[in-house]
């Protein structure tokens, strides 16, 4: 099974979680969030909480901080907040975008302290992974996994059980990728399935039962 948790277009993929916003698609499981490019967040917060109780929103997202795009970073700040305090509400985990505001966004999350699972997409950020993962972060892979070196090698180095794969807003397909993380984990492609479909069962506690059969 390819697992797919983080698409802005409808997949072939056994399980794709759809980056849907503010809006419902028609079928098949999504998240819904307010993106920190937004420069109204706090105006769609009702909206976006009312998607979260639909049977298949199975995370909040993509939320999050970017000090290179988008409003004030404090407007970003009380945006991200208040996502989180709903992802506690509602019990679902968070789909994170991250851009040079790491330092803020562990500040944020210990202040909240937050204990649902909280995913950073796209992750590309070599030196500050092993930081991330003892705070208890899930890492989530694209395309920049297949050519970015320094990356590779700390994935090689990431635990199995925090790991995600994606291919966002790229026209790669989801099996490149998992061919590539198969290849430098040095396990089989059955193997890696096997294990993200675990953390999948674990982090995404909402998907529906004919997406969490036995690994």
């Amino acid at each position: 099974m390819y697992v797919n948790i983080h698409t802005h277009k409808k997949q072939s993929s056994d399980l794709a979680i759809l980056n849907a916003d503010l809006s419902a698609p028609d079928s098949g499981a999504f998240s819904s969030g307010i993106h920190p490019w937004n420069s109204e967040p706090m105006v769609h917060l009702a909206d976006m909480e009312k998607l979260l109780t639909h049977e298949n929103c199975v995370a909040i997202g993509e939320c999050g901080l970017d000090k290179l795009k988008g409003p004030d970073l404090k407007l970003q700040e009380i945006s991200f907040r208040s996502q989180l305090q709903l992802a506690i509400k509602f019990d679902l985990p968070c789909i994170i975008h991250c851009v040079r505001s790491y330092e803020e966004l562990i500040k944020i999350c210990d202040q909240i302290k937050i204990q649902n699972p909280l995913i950073i997409h796209g992750f590309n950020k070599s030196k500050i992974s092993d930081q991330l993962i003892i705070k208890g972060f899930y890492l989530s892979f694209g395309h920049d996994l297949l050519s970015n070196i320094s990356l590779q090698e700390a994935f090689k180095n990431i635990p199995t059980d925090r790991i995600f794969l994606e291919n966002d807003d790229s026209s790669i397909e989801i099996e490149k990728i998992y061919e590539c993380a198969a290849n430098l984990k040095e396990l089989t492609l059955q193997e890696l399935q096997g294990s993200i479909l675990k953390n999948t069962k674990q982090v995404f506690r909402r998907t529906k039962e004919e997406y969490r059969c036995n690994c």
